[in-house]
């Protein structure tokens, strides 16, 4: 998996670097699949904000935007909203499957 992590009109933290790798590291949980991850933070007219972008093979691009009071609040709720969207995603994969076979048959 490869991870970029960007500013825009800032610079990031050495400290927000290492929260960054490794709160994505452990989303790999959730999808083993992860391409790649491209995490942009911004400096707009004193707000703080972060915008995490995940690729799964075989999947759309999921993005999740935050903002808060400093770069690690803003990323924790970016990631915060883009595990939810892992979890609906793999949720919907797991419905799709239809009774087991021991289900269908007959008893007795």
């Amino acid at each position: 998996m490869t991870l970029t992590i960007t500013g825009r009109h800032c610079t990031v933290a050495d400290d927000v670097r290492e929260r960054v790798s490794q709160r994505v590291a452990a989303l790999t949980q959730l999808e083993p699949r992860f391409e790649s991850t491209a995490v942009t933070f911004a400096l707009d007219h004193g707000v703080k904000r972060a915008e995490a972008r995940a690729r799964v093979a075989g999947a759309q691009t999921m993005v999740a935007h935050g903002s808060g009071d400093s770069f690690a609040g803003a990323f924790d709720a970016a990631l915060d909203r883009l595990e939810r969207q892992l979890q609906r995603r793999t949720e919907l994969r797991r419905s799709h499957h239809g009774p087991k076979l021991s289900e269908l048959t007959p008893s007795g």
